[in-house]
């Protein structure tokens, strides 16, 4: 699946974009992405952070908001409880609350977990001191900021919307990526 780092590179990009010739262009084209009011920045293929259309809000939002069993299966005792922490806070920011969630691993790790099954919302920020953190929110809190006002979808509609989108790509780029509620469903229909 192309990335943008290699579309705007113009070739594909092995290893670190920083260190390709046009690195600092593609930094710039992808701080330009994440700053549009009309994109939403999440891991929805393959895992890795990918940029959503406005357009497709409605339908992501029905599947992230969901909480079906591939989401909550196999989460982390760590993940819970941050989880749990986010939904009750609404937002929270990973450098400042870090220290009293008495986590066995790394926030980092333990909120990337939360990202992968589109538990939470998580952008990243310059904190005071120069250094990075993220800001966990919970879809609700996230709604709240962009003023969205979801319509009620079939949940089965939006998945095939984007099991559609990611079908044609993959197809089109003799690509293999995924979407992270097909391995639950792969388990489903084995059991079949």
């Amino acid at each position: 699946m192309p990335s943008v780092a290699s579309i705007v590179a113009g070739e594909r990009i092995k290893g670190s974009w920083w260190g390709h010739a046009k690195g600092r262009v593609i930094w710039r084209v992808l701080n330009e992405f994440t700053g549009r009011k009309d994109v939403l920045v999440t891991r929805l293929v393959s895992g890795k952070i990918t940029f959503v259309h406005r357009s497709l809000w409605n339908d992501f939002l029905r599947i992230a908001s969901s909480k079906e069993r591939w989401q909550t299966r196999d989460l982390s005792t760590d993940a819970k409880q941050l989880l749990q922490l986010v939904e009750k806070e609404g937002a929270l920011r990973t450098d400042v609350n870090a220290s009293r969630l008495h986590l066995k691993g790394k926030i980092g790790d333990v909120s990337r977990e939360l990202e992968r099954k589109l538990l939470i919302h998580s952008s990243e920020m310059h904190t005071e001191k120069g250094a990075h953190a993220k800001v966990l929110e919970s879809w609700s809190n996230w709604i709240g900021t962009v003023n969205v006002k979801p319509k009620h979808v079939s949940l089965n509609r939006s998945k095939s919307k984007f099991e559609a989108i990611i079908g044609a790509l993959n197809k089109e780029h003799g690509a293999k990526a995924s979407l992270p509620w097909a391995k639950e469903e792969e388990r489903r229909t084995a059991r079949v």
